[in-house]
């Protein structure tokens, strides 16, 4: 198995079509065809069944291309650090994200560092919490967005700013005009929320004698500010992510009961770290320290 094999594989199961991946990757029909088939000897296993005019991954074929994937990402990783350490101010710097935490944070941490350092990329990697853990362990990713240290982790942490929760919603869903209302003001009204917020969320309301309308259960964002807009129901977010939306149309209050602070940070492995995210890190630290942050 070479490099080859696994580039024309996974060019393959994106363009769902031999020609169109032998056009993208600048060879012949049959080099791809004949890649794949001592592919699927060598793994004793069927990667490709055809539907059609295309042909779709086997779930044989799925397994291989997510661990296809990584062992791409980790031999572009290798390249752009020989690269970066040879260059010193151009590279790529990975930084690893679940369920969308601290993405709120990079627009803003970005920009000056861009100004800076122009020819530095960013790729964003989102995947599950463990898995990040792991690859900033093994150096396929410089950075990770979390909520907290890990347990008996190697990892070093830079706090972020604390951030704490909004509900935002119609202006008709709301029948206290206060910035800051009481959960009771809200009984009755359709919830949108994310499903790590519920249990709070139940908590408060049995308090105060009532259960809450749960209409949506949403984990996007992005999802949950688009259905408040339509009317549907209130959703709590970060306030950060405030800056990201256009909330012309919506109105954003605090709960006086629900002062639930969020915590982020960015990890990294100092001992297996690129030069381009030690020059981010040193630029989060400097901004820091002047209170920019």
């Amino acid at each position: 198995m070479d490099f080859k094999q696994l580039e024309y594989f996974l060019e393959t199961a994106n363009s769902k079509c031999i020609s169109k991946a032998a056009k993208k990757l600048f060879v012949t029909q049959p080099a791809i065809s004949q890649s794949i088939k001592s592919l699927e000897r060598e793994l004793d296993t069927k990667l490709f069944n055809r539907e059609g005019t295309n042909i779709v991954l086997t779930s044989s074929g799925e397994i291989f291309y997510k661990y296809a994937c990584d062992c791409i990402l980790c031999i572009d990783t290798a390249v752009s650090k020989i690269k970066d350490l040879q260059a010193g101010k151009s590279g790529i710097i990975s930084i690893g994200s679940w369920n969308s935490i601290g993405l709120e944070y990079l627009p803003k941490l970005m920009k000056g560092f861009h100004k800076d350092y122009p020819n530095i990329r960013l790729d964003i990697i989102q995947d599950e919490k463990q898995a990040l853990f792991s690859r900033l362990n093994l150096g396929t990713i410089d950075l990770c967005f979390a909520r907290k240290l890990p347990e008996n982790s190697k990892f070093t942490k830079l706090s972020l700013p604390n951030d704490y929760l909004v509900i935002i919603g119609k202006k008709d869903f709301f029948t206290d005009s206060n910035d800051c209302i009481n959960i009771a003001s809200l009984k009755n009204t359709p919830f949108i929320i994310k499903k790590n917020l519920i249990n709070s969320l139940t908590a408060l309301c049995e308090k105060n004698s009532f259960q809450p309308f749960i209409y949506c259960f949403c984990d996007d964002l992005n999802t949950s500010v688009m259905l408040a807009k339509a009317g549907l129901g209130i959703t709590i977010i970060p306030k950060s992510y405030l800056s990201e939306y256009s909330t012309d149309c919506l109105t954003v209050k605090r709960i006086a009961e629900l002062n639930k602070i969020k915590e982020c940070s960015i990890l990294y492995n100092k001992s297996n770290i690129s030069s381009s995210a030690k020059l981010f890190i040193n630029y989060l630290r400097h901004i820091q320290q002047n209170h920019s942050l």
